[in-house]
Formats: C-alpha cells, sequence, structure tokens
C-alpha cells in the first residue's frame, strides 16, 4: 500500500466518525427571542436532549424579573458538517501529492495553498454563522413590529370604546337634565 492509499484510508476514517458524531444547532424560541445557536457535538443516533438545551441560554440576553421558557428542536448543522469534510478532504488531497513530490519548492507552495484554503473555509463557516445571527436578529425585530401595531390596534378599539362610554355618559347625564 503506497503513501497516497494510506493518506486515503485515514481520510476516510475521519470523515467518517465526523458524521458519525456531528455539529448539532439548536434553533427554537427562548421567551420571545428566536435562537439559532450550536448545540455541540453528539452521536448521530442520540442528539442533545431537550435536558441540555439550557446550557445555550446564558448565550441569550436576559433581562431582570423575566423567566425565559426554552423551546424548538436541534438538527444537524450541515453547513458545518460539509466545511469539515472539504476541510480533511482537501488536506488529505494535498498531503498525499505533497509528499509524492520530490521537489521541496512543490512541497513548500502545496502547504501555503492548503493553508490559504483551510482559512478560506473557516472564514466562510464565519460569515454563514453571522448571517444566521443576522437573521435571527431581523426575525426579532420583525416579531417586535408585529406586536406593536397589534397593541397599537388594540389601543385605538380601546380609545374608541372609552369614546363611546363618554358619550353614552353624556347622553345619559343629558336625559337625567331634561327628567328634572
Amino acid at each position: 500500500m503506497n503513501i497516497r492509499q494510506k493518506i486515503a484510508i485515514v481520510a476516510v476514517i475521519i470523515i467518517a466518525l465526523m458524521g458519525l458524531f456531528p455539529p448539532w444547532r439548536l434553533a427554537g424560541v427562548l421567551g420571545v427571542t428566536g435562537v439559532d445557536t450550536s448545540a455541540g457535538y453528539a452521536f448521530l443516533l442520540d442528539p442533545p436532549s431537550k435536558d441540555n438545551w439550557g446550557l445555550f441560554a446564558p448565550q441569550m440576553p436576559t433581562h431582570a424579573n423575566q423567566v425565559f421558557s426554552l423551546s424548538g428542536s436541534v438538527h444537524v448543522d450541515l453547513d458545518v458538517l460539509l466545511i469539515q469534510w472539504a476541510i480533511v478532504a482537501i488536506l488529505a488531497w494535498g498531503i498525499a501529492y505533497a509528499l509524492e513530490r520530490d521537489n521541496q519548492r512543490m512541497k513548500v507552495m502545496s502547504a501555503f495553498l492548503l493553508a490559504a484554503i483551510v482559512a478560506a473555509l473557516l472564514l466562510m463557516s464565519d460569515i454563514q454563522t453571522t448571517a444566521r445571527q443576522v437573521q435571527s436578529i431581523a426575525e426579532d425585530a420583525q416579531r417586535t413590529a408585529v406586536e406593536a401595531q397589534t397593541t397599537a390596534e388594540e389601543a385605538k378599539t380601546t380609545a374608541e370604546e372609552a369614546q363611546s362610554t363618554a358619550e353614552d355618559a353624556q347622553m345619559t347625564a343629558e336625559e337625567a337634565r331634561s327628567r328634572f
């Protein structure tokens, strides 16, 4: 068995282990705030349980005298898992390629190329996480706007009812005056 085959076998084993213990994502609601955060790594057939969700609650903003309940679901974070698999595959290919060549300059160039690819993949992962956070904030803002509109409509209805009650009271007072 040559060096390329050995590296390929190690890469396949690492990718299989990553698939057996994938990254999980918690998506749900904490109080009135949307939650989309990492739930860590767990065995594929035994995802993080609802009992452990409270571990991620401290990452969410809380206010004094408010009780937050956490509801939602966990799912495999495929974006992160695919990026991890890509990193392993690219590194395995790069290592096999670099070790097979006798030219020292080619080995150095391959190492720099691999480092740049890994850095780009990691940066892509950070950008996706930031995009999720921005999306969560936008959803929270939209929910708040809907709640504000509902509150404004309720206030308008209450004001109309108060005006109607005041008019009824005025009419009753006028009727009472006309009787006397």
